[in-house]
């Protein structure tokens, strides 16, 4: 379904929600599942999820309620039951970027890229160059794979392409998704100013279409930015009001990926008591969440903490404990975690790579964003959690 404004979606779910009361049982599915599609875009996860368990009992719908199944699994932070969900979705003939995005993220959360990067690559062989969507799908698949392997080279080229595609069809919320991947790709490659202009063109984009979910991603990504340009205040109040914003919507691994940034700037405060606690609550939710890649790097933030603190024990079971959960699983993220987390045990405390930064232009940052308190942060963290244990799937 073709975004439009937040409000545009308001109205077609009313409609949609009259024409689900007034149908005859006979047409209960198109109607229903027309519904349930609207209550997902805006974030009405229990409520569409009602809708979705109603509809099982209609084979013919079977595919499309495991896709919205899948893409609500992965938007409230469960990835295993996402790909679970989306892969049935596969099995039953569903196709298309509503389908092979999602599952490609959530099999990266996994930290299964080997499988994501072959599904992704096998999408791009099976389209010709004329079939731009079926193209634009694959390599926006790839490009964020490379990504999150931590190949820039490759995924800028893949990006690129893909926003060129994007910008030839017209599709405005592709372009934003892909130009929020590739600002993220200039970002880690050192080239600030391009990652800044880039993320305020899908930060645009995101608020014309209504994306709630994109506006959210991009505020989010904003305090990146801003920590890397030298800002800590503003990218704490960004990546807070991010997580508060995705809370709102139910995106509880949106939320738990913004609440780095705290606990980013706390050691870089030189708060290392307050960073530690923050690192083993990151921990421990990625770990529930079964994100198990990024859970294995936030225990290798705090084991680094702890050591610096003077608990060396406590820095040793948590680097057991990440080589644990992440099952053999190399990154050059984990490695770099890894390393510091060693050093700071052979006496070594190597500073976060965040606290590299750069001399760039950053926008005014929004007044109405305020400096949050340690208390705030933990709150966030209380939000999350209870949206892990309280979420039940249809």
């Amino acid at each position: 379904m073709e975004a439009a404004s937040t409000w545009a979606l308001g109205e077609a779910r009313h409609w949609a929600e009259l024409a689900a009361v007034r149908s005859s049982p006979t047409d209960v599915p198109a109607d229903t599942l027309a519904l349930a599609e609207l209550e997902q875009q805006l974030g009405e996860y229990a409520l569409a999820s009602a809708h979705l368990a109603a509809l099982r009992a209609y084979p013919a719908v079977a595919g499309s309620v495991e896709r919205l199944l899948g893409r609500i699994a992965f938007e409230t932070g469960r990835p295993k039951d996402a790909v679970d969900h989306l892969e049935r979705a596969e099995d039953s003939g569903e196709r298309g970027a509503a389908v092979s995005w999602p599952l490609t993220m959530a099999l990266c959360d996994l930290g299964r890229f080997d499988e994501a990067r072959a599904r992704a690559s096998a999408q791009l062989r099976a389209v010709g160059d004329a079939d731009l969507r079926g193209r634009l799908d694959a390599l926006a698949n790839l490009g964020v794979v490379a990504f999150r392997e931590g190949d820039l080279v490759e995924a800028s080229a893949e990006l690129e392409e893909a926003r060129d595609i994007a910008l030839e069809l017209g599709d405005l919320l592709r372009l934003a998704h892909v130009t929020g991947d590739l600002a993220g790709a200039r970002f880690v490659n050192g080239r600030l100013a391009d990652a800044a202009a880039l993320l305020d063109e899908a930060t645009a984009l995101a608020h014309q279409l209504g994306a709630r979910r994109l506006v959210a991603m991009t505020l989010g990504n904003l305090a990146q930015v801003r920590l890397a340009g030298g800002d800590r205040e503003g990218a704490v109040r960004a990546a807070v009001a991010g997580a508060d914003g995705a809370l709102g919507i139910g995106d509880t691994a949106i939320a738990l990926d913004f609440l780095q940034v705290p606990a980013v700037v706390a050691e870089l405060d030189g708060d290392y008591t307050q960073a530690a606690t923050w690192w083993r609550r990151h921990a421990q939710l990625e770990e529930r969440l079964g994100r198990t890649h990024d859970a294995a790097i936030s225990w290798l933030r705090q084991a680094t903490l702890l050591v610096v603190e003077g608990d060396d024990a406590g820095g040793l079971a948590a680097i057991s404990h990440a080589d644990e959960v992440a099952a053999g699983l190399t990154t050059d993220d984990l490695e770099l975690h890894r390393s510091r987390a060693l050093a700071a045990r052979a006496g070594s405390y190597d500073p976060p790579p965040e606290g590299v930064t750069a001399s760039i232009a950053l926008p005014p940052l929004d007044v109405a964003l305020p400096l949050p308190t340690a208390a705030v942060v933990d709150a966030l963290f209380d939000r999350v959690e209870r949206s892990a244990s309280a979420y039940q799937p249809a």
